[in-house]
């Protein structure tokens, strides 16, 4: 039997990535470089998703499964993303102005990521994480996004980026997509949602209106087997078991 390739693979593009994967050899994805990894055997499968296992440019090793790889959601053993976080550390905001938001003097890791405390015009605090200003992506305290609203400029194509949207679309599509993970769950056992927001985000978000928090999810409410319908669902927090 023949040797591993000793051939090194570069990733350059996405779907030509992918194909290196189908119908592949174990033997020829061997020395396949992707980000700091490189690929140094196959691991076997875990819960029927194969693996393979990787050694970073920082000598670590790690069974990384063949999706991650793909996707490049994991391109090292984690020593990647921490020097950008000492990197994000390093560097004072402090009164920077970006959009309404005028970055403060404290700054706060939550969660290993760069968060800064920002006063808006408006008056309100707000925290924000590094790359969302720096990039625009979060340019006040959601005043703006509210003003928009009232005057009537935003439409739903202007929404779609919103968690309000997002949570719309998921629920339609674990109640009226049969190809959806969740249809079982929801549509499969007759889960309806009501006509008005089945076909209106508009009247969706009319209804239950911005997401309190992050821990806030759409409950249905009193009748959890009952459909989503503005009678029966609220902005809710999963109780612990």
């Amino acid at each position: 039997m023949a040797g591993p390739s000793k051939s090194v693979i570069t990733w350059c593009d996405g779907m030509a990535f992918s194909e290196i994967f189908v119908g592949a050899d174990v033997r020829d994805l061997i020395g396949t470089k992707v980000g700091r990894w490189l690929i140094v055997g196959y691991a076997g499968k875990k819960r029927n998703r194969p693996h393979w296992l990787c050694k970073c440019n920082c000598g670590s090793e790690k069974a990384v499964s063949q999706a991650s790889l793909i996707s490049r959601s994991s391109l090292s053993c984690g020593c990647l993303r921490n020097e950008r976080v000492s990197k994000h550390r390093s560097i004072d905001l402090s009164g920077q102005k970006f959009g309404r938001l005028v970055v403060q003097s404290v700054r706060e890791i939550v969660n290993n990521r760069t968060k800064w405390v920002c006063e808006c015009v408006c008056g309100n605090r707000t925290m924000v994480e590094y790359g969302n200003l720096v990039s625009g992506r979060t340019a006040s305290c959601g005043c703006l996004f509210r003003e928009s609203l009232a005057e009537g400029r935003n439409s739903i194509h202007k929404m779609s980026t919103s968690v309000e949207y997002s949570a719309w679309r998921n629920m339609k599509q674990r109640c009226e997509n049969p190809r959806s993970p969740s249809f079982a769950e929801y549509g499969g056992r007759g889960v309806t949602i009501a006509e008005q927001w089945s076909s209106s985000f508009e009247q969706f978000f009319k209804d239950l209106g911005f997401r309190p928090s992050p821990k806030h999810r759409i409950e249905r409410f009193p009748d959890v087997h009952g459909p989503f319908s503005p009678d029966n669902c609220r902005w809710g927090i999963k109780k612990r078991k």
